[in-house]
């Protein structure tokens, strides 16, 4: 349980993109202990940078709805894991899709180096 509290804790302060991200580096994610659902999608975008919370937007209330779950169920950590492929939002236009699949392929680097040190 402390590998994921101190994963979490790296993560939320990364700023290995910060020079290349338009609205600064703030990584979205809600994981816990336990979890048994994993919701995984693209980056966020600019309401969920503004928010801090994955999914906090018009796709969210959609991918509720399709799921059956409310809102509190959905944003227990305990319950349900939610985890973008791009941890910040990376602007708007072709430049951020660019920077979109650099970052990834960056934080990507770090989870699995991140990962392997805590295995066994």
């Amino acid at each position: 349980m402390a590998a994921l509290d101190d994963f979490l804790g790296d993560l939320r302060a990364c700023t290995l993109c910060a020079a290349s991200l338009p609205h600064g580096p703030r990584p979205i994610v809600q994981i816990g202990h336990g979890a048994r659902i994993l919701l995984i999608g693209q980056a966020p975008g600019r309401k969920v940078h503004a928010s801090g919370i994955p999914w906090d937007d018009a796709s969210g209330d959609t991918l509720r709805g399709w799921l059956g779950l409310a809102k509190a169920a959905f944003y227990d950590p305990a319950q349900v894991a939610l985890l973008p492929m791009g941890f910040c939002y990376p602007g708007t236009g072709k430049a951020a899709t660019c920077r979109r699949g650099r970052n990834v392929r960056r934080a990507g680097t770090r989870l699995r180096t991140h990962t392997c040190r805590q295995s066994p």
